[in-house]
């Protein structure tokens, strides 16, 4: 499968877990064509519209490309404005806005700000090495997110959150403490009365939770509002516009992925299990009894979302994933190189990885990890190169 240039194999898809392509309503697919639009502009281009052209241009019902742009509107990518000269009012997203987003998806998985502090700690003395702005990036990121996720500030409106975004983390909030997969959230009526606020900021409010997948709505005899079990793939594809848009440079992605993984590593050593520990052995097994090259890079991928589970930080996870999918969605040569031949070095480093966590040896998953980034570097020339002679 290739979705907006992506060489995106099965094994990939496996090993990373991170459904790239969300449900295929008409709203969101096109959406999603109006990001690649937004995304190809020019920054002076202050206006995406307006919504009779998109709907022409993109043979949409105007009602599907007024829900197209909400959706887009709940990523913080504009405003909606009606009339002739209306359509999204563009604007560039903050860390914030990329914080409040992963914030909910965070939420309604349990995590806490506790979990943030944990990431800072881990992350601090891999990252010594990188760059000023790498490092300054993520520590805005991670203290926005820390803000983002405080409880507390759900009984206020704070200057940078919309009313919509508090009431969709009170609706989580509701989710969880109804221990109960299907969440009964009362007429607009009610909500409009519980929350204090207007139809269409309810409305909002629910619209994000949908995109981010937390929530579905199904229509119909016995439908209604259906908790939904969250994954990552919402949270990867809702910010990747946003780092587009922002700062992050793909040198800097590079470098925070590095350090994540290390970090993951270390702490994954110092809590593994017994029967992680023999998980790991059998990966290794597994990769070690193979008669030829890999067509791709699963295994290693697959290494690293392991020692991410095992670290049990959800905050690292899902910022690693994030960078993951900027990466290989931004620049086409890192998505061929992903899906070409695995090196018998990197795949017997990825052992080499494994093996060391599996003894507890951090100090060695560290050392083999910047080996792995070397290997790495001196590999994708000749794998670009190979794939280029290939297709002439």
């Amino acid at each position: 499968m290739t979705y907006s240039g992506i060489m995106w194999t099965p094994s990939l898809a496996q090993a990373s877990k991170i459904p790239i392509q969300g449900p295929r309503k008409a709203a969101i697919e096109l959406a999603s064509r109006f990001e690649e639009a937004i995304l190809a502009r020019s920054p002076q281009d202050s206006v995406f519209g307006p919504e009779r052209t998109l709907a022409a241009d993109y043979e949409a019902s105007p009602r599907v490309v007024r829900q197209a742009l909400r959706i887009l509107e709940s990523r913080f990518l504009g405003s909606m404005r009606r009339g002739v000269g209306g359509g999204l009012i563009l604007r560039k997203p903050s860390l914030a806005d990329s914080a409040e987003l992963m914030a909910i998806y965070l939420s309604a998985i349990s995590t806490d700000r506790q979990e943030v502090r944990d990431a800072i700690a881990m992350l601090a003395p891999e990252m010594s090495d990188c760059s000023d702005t790498a490092r300054a990036f993520v520590g805005n990121l991670l203290s926005a997110l820390d803000s983002a996720l405080d409880d507390n500030d759900l009984l206020q409106i704070r200057s940078i959150r919309s009313r919509a975004l508090v009431i969709a983390r009170r609706i989580v909030a509701d989710l969880k403490a109804n221990r109960c997969a299907r969440l009964e959230l009362g007429t607009l009526a009610a909500l409009e009365e519980k929350h204090a606020s207007g139809r269409p900021i309810i409305l909002q409010a629910i619209r994000i939770l949908e995109e981010l997948e937390i929530i579905e709505i199904r229509l119909g005899r016995g439908g209604g509002i259906v908790a939904c079990q969250p994954s990552p793939g919402a949270v990867v594809r809702a910010v990747y516009s946003h780092f587009v848009l922002g700062d992050l440079t793909m040198d800097m992605a590079k470098d925070i992925i590095w350090s994540i993984n290390r970090a993951n590593a270390v702490r994954a050593a110092a809590v593994i299990t017994p029967a992680q520990s023999e998980m790991l052995d059998i990966f290794s097994a597994s990769q070690q009894s193979r008669n030829e090259q890999a067509d791709d890079h699963s295994a290693e991928i697959t290494l690293w979302r392991l020692l991410g589970e095992i670290s049990a930080n959800e905050v690292l996870h899902m910022l690693v994933r994030c960078m993951f999918y900027f990466r290989i969605r931004s620049h086409l040569e890192i998505s061929t190189y992903l899906a070409g031949m695995t090196s018998d070095s990197i795949l017997i480093n990825t052992c080499r990885i494994a093996k060391a966590v599996s003894r507890k040896q951090p100090d060695l998953a560290r050392q083999a990890i910047i080996h792995g980034e070397a290997i790495s570097k001196e590999d994708m020339p000749m794998i670009l190169a190979a794939c280029a002679k290939d297709r002439r």
